[in-house]
């Protein structure tokens, strides 16, 4: 029991038991996919192209160096339990109790794509569908392990394929003299 006498399942912060636990299975399948993605467009170079022209709105947000990338791992994991416990977690408590619980969620899972609007409408888009995966996973194992789980893996696996493209295809601007430019 934690404050005011509330159990850790009560907050959904408690593994979810039974036939819910499968539920882990998401975070699990999405990494071995990132890895078969990662791999089949390493070794292409016109793969990674095309994926830094992908990308190249969200370019300042993505690692460039092994130093960012690092940093980056962190932030995805930061992010991955934050967010979930403030939009799946806090947000739908106090929200369901002055309309219940599935509006509530879809309440919170329209915030967490407007949240992240900063990413451009077709990043934002793609942001808010991730929001409603992990709403739906919370719902149904009733817990938010999986879907902090998920949510860590998704940004950790993103940042890496961005990552893998972004430092295999820049070359340094060069100036006349052949000089690296800074």
């Amino acid at each position: 029991m934690i404050v005011n006498g509330r159990s850790l399942s009560g907050l959904w912060l408690a593994p979810p038991v039974g036939w819910r636990a499968a539920g882990y299975a998401l975070p699990v399948v999405y990494a071995v996919l990132v890895l078969v993605q990662a791999r089949a467009i390493a070794s292409k170079p016109a793969a990674l192209a095309k994926l830094r022209a992908k990308w190249q709105p969200l370019r300042a947000l993505i690692p460039h160096t092994p130093g960012e990338y690092r940093l980056f791992a962190l932030l995805s994991i930061t992010a991955g339990f934050c967010e979930e416990f403030l939009f799946r977690g806090y947000l739908v408590w106090v929200l369901q109790l002055v309309m219940g619980l599935i509006p509530a969620a879809i309440v919170s899972m329209v915030l967490f794509g407007l949240a992240h609007g900063y990413q451009g409408g077709k990043f934002g888009f793609r942001a808010a569908m991730a929001g409603v995966a992990m709403g739906v996973l919370a719902l149904v194992t009733r817990s938010l392990l999986p879907s902090m789980l998920l949510h860590a893996v998704m940004d950790l696996g993103g940042g890496w394929v961005t990552y893998m493209a972004m430092s295999r295809g820049e070359e340094p601007t060069r100036v006349p003299n052949g000089a690296a430019a800074a």
